[in-house]
């Protein structure tokens, strides 16, 4: 099978598209990495064990609603 220039040109652009979509959710889970740390240093200074577990039951929806993990 011959790729074409255009073949290449479309599976490079398709590549940089998937690479740019992985990119923007990694950030977003940065952003909640940071926040469940914090909120978990919060709670283990005041000993507020409830929020440490309403943090897990919404990892646990978060993980699995946008990674399909659970």
């Amino acid at each position: 099978m011959v790729n074409t220039e255009n073949d290449l040109l479309l599976l490079a652009e398709t590549f940089k598209e998937t690479i740019e979509k992985k990119n923007e959710e990694i950030e977003e889970l940065k952003k909640v990495i940071i926040s469940v740390y914090g909120v978990i240093r919060i709670a283990s200074i005041i000993e507020e064990f409830e929020m440490v577990e309403n943090l897990r039951t919404y990892l646990s929806d978060y993980l699995e609603e946008e990674f399909n993990i659970f």
